[in-house]
């Protein structure tokens, strides 16, 4: 192949790649090997003048072409103009950074949805990424050189962003704003509660919604609800005199006491206060998280003792919610007083999560390996993928690999399966 053809063969190749130009080094051998050619092209028309105005008697300055045509100067005029070409496509396509949603190229403002059972990977040029839970639902709204936006309509993700010195990428649920530099964190969003659960592992991002702000960092945990206040005209819902368990917990598994029999009339003092316990139900059945836990505080250490369980959960989840001091010895009560029961199970996991979350890795241990002693019981995924991260950072590898092992025979798409490979690799043959 001459020096020609592999200009032009260099050259239609770069045209006709399908994938965007990144960078302007793609043209860097094309261009010098332009250079090159029109160097060599310049002295044959200049050895071929010479010798044709030796053998012509003409001046060594007139102007002759070679004999046969062979100085290449069509093909030069035609090259150089096209590269110029591929060099303003490549203007436009440095900087432009995209996007893939399982491996396709994706669409900015288009849904993406991880239906049931399956799992979602939005993968950014940059090698950040998002993975979608089953039921989830997100949009990427902007990419820039930068980082992106995406907005998560539902559900949860993890996310992990690769910090360069101006990354910057941020996500938004409802009112709220997640800005992040360079982190790994897994964010929920439940609009009916207008609930936002952030998880940090590593790194820092600053959140902001609802008239509050505030800087995560580490391994914090926080969980901010907003107040959406009501629609001029429509009409409340009327409470339940009985309280739901909350979506959290499905199946307490606790069985609630009998109802004491209603009092006579005769047996209630006329204009009597209700009791504790009757007001800290009725804010139970309002469902509002402030009145729960104020209801509760009247006589916590009584509420504690004589609550059931699923009053118990929902204070609890109040508490989490509002980031109260007292949810450690809401769950706390919860063991004790339902050894073994599902509702057990929960307050384990919240008990191990917030051991994680203060540093406490061995107590995180002991609470985790206790809500996954049975599959069946609530946050059995969450519980064991936090127990693959707890074992992975106490640098206990037996331990990590027989939990990621099994994370990964239960769940191979849920949101720690891409930890549970690497570790389950570690010092592999």
């Amino acid at each position: 192949m001459t020096e020609r053809q592999k200009t032009n063969e260099a050259l239609g190749k770069l045209l006709a790649d399908a994938e965007p130009i990144r960078t302007a080094a793609a043209l860097a051998p094309l261009a010098e090997r332009l250079r090159a050619r029109r160097a060599q092209d310049r002295q044959a028309a200049k050895d071929a003048t010479q010798e044709t105005g030796q053998k012509t008697g003409q001046k060594t300055g007139q102007k002759t072409e070679p004999s046969g045509g062979r100085v290449v100067r069509l093909p030069i005029r035609l090259i150089v103009p096209a590269v110029l070409v591929a060099a303003a496509a490549v203007a436009l396509l440095v900087g432009r950074p995209g996007f893939r949603v399982d491996g396709a190229r994706g669409v900015v403002g288009a849904p993406v949805v991880a239906t049931a059972g399956r799992t979602r990977t939005v993968a950014f040029d940059d090698r950040s990424q998002a993975t979608l839970t089953a039921g989830s639902a997100i949009s990427v709204t902007e990419v820039t050189r930068h980082g992106a936006r995406m907005r998560l309509e539902n559900g949860e993700i993890d996310v992990a962003v690769v910090h360069h010195e101006d990354t910057r990428y941020t996500l938004e649920s409802g009112p709220f704003s997640v800005t992040v530099i360079g982190t790994q964190f897994r964010l929920a969003w439940a609009p009916s509660e207008q609930r936002l659960d952030l998880h940090m592992r590593e790194g820092r991002v600053h959140v902001r919604g609802c008239g509050k702000e505030q800087d995560v960092a580490g391994t914090e945990e926080i969980s901010w609800r907003c107040e959406v206040s009501p629609v001029p005209g429509a009409l409340s819902p009327v409470p339940s005199a009985v309280p739901a368990a909350p979506p959290s917990v499905p199946e307490l598994g606790v069985p609630a006491p009998a109802p004491s029999p209603a009092p006579s009339h005769a047996d209630v003092p006329v204009n009597s206060a209700p009791t504790a316990d009757e007001r800290f139900r009725k804010a139970l059945a309002s469902g509002d998280d402030a009145a729960i836990l104020a209801a509760a505080r009247a006589d916590f250490d009584g509420i504690l003792a004589r609550a059931d369980g699923k009053e118990l959960a929902p204070l609890g989840d109040a508490a989490r919610r509002l980031g109260a001091p007292e949810e450690t010895a809401i769950w706390t009560a919860a063991q004790r007083r339902f050894p073994g029961s599902p509702l057990a199970r929960t307050a384990a996991f919240h008990l191990g999560r917030k051991a994680a979350a203060a540093g406490d890795r061995a107590a995180a241990s002991r609470w985790l390996t206790d809500a996954t002693a049975d599959p069946s019981a609530p946050f059995y995924r969450e519980a064991l993928g936090r127990l693959v991260e707890v074992a992975n950072q106490q640098g206990d590898i037996v331990a990590a690999k027989r939990n990621a092992a099994k994370y990964l025979a239960a769940f191979p798409d849920g949101p720690h399966a891409a930890l549970a490979r690497t570790i389950v690799a570690k010092d592999a043959p």
